[in-house]
């Protein structure tokens, strides 16, 4: 018996939406670092937005995720990124394997956004680090948590979206076939 296929992503709102996000992404690191300026690492924090718990502080990240891999040279950091967005965007623009729905939709353009944004850094910003300013201390751990930008948030609730797309699916088909 053949396999059945799903239809593809539509591409027109993958594209659009990935790209608006990728340029929030862009747009919100120059402001930040337009007005803070270039880390300064004697000073753990920039600008206070909640005192004790959310700062805007500049740092470059030459790794991944939290500065993971960081000693890999930046060309094979923007080759690895490149490769992993092609390969992301690949899944959702042709398979035909996994349901189209608004989730996926969202996941997409979520992932391949906060990638496209990245990328951007890697590739075009001088240091060919990516720039992160999004700063959170947990106060009741003491713990001063990783500086990332909007395209690690894009990335992380894109794949919060993925892992719950099977309930968040059945629960939407569940609302429609009641109303």
């Amino acid at each position: 018996m053949p396999e059945e296929t799903l239809p593809t992503m539509p591409r027109k709102p993958l594209v659009v939406g990935s790209l608006l996000l990728a340029a929030a992404d862009v747009f919100s690191k120059y402001l930040v670092f337009a007005v803070l300026g270039a880390p300064n690492y004697a000073n753990p924090h920039d600008f206070a937005v909640i005192p004790g718990f959310f700062y805007f502080t500049t740092r470059y990240n030459p790794g991944f995720s939290w500065g993971m891999f960081s000693g890999i040279p930046w060309l094979l950091s923007a080759f690895i990124n490149l490769l992993i967005m092609l390969a992301v965007g690949y899944i959702f623009l042709f398979t035909r394997k996994i349901p189209v729905n608004r989730w996926t939709i969202a996941t997409g353009i979520l992932i391949l956004g906060g990638a496209l944004g990245n990328l951007y850094d890697r590739l075009f910003f001088s240091e060919h680090m990516v720039r992160d300013f999004l700063d959170f201390i947990i106060p009741v751990a003491r713990y001063d948590y990783p500086v990332f930008n909007l395209a690690d948030v894009f990335i992380v609730v894109g794949v919060i979206i993925a892992l719950a797309e099977p309930y968040l699916a059945r629960r939407s088909s569940g609302k429609a076939k009641d109303g």
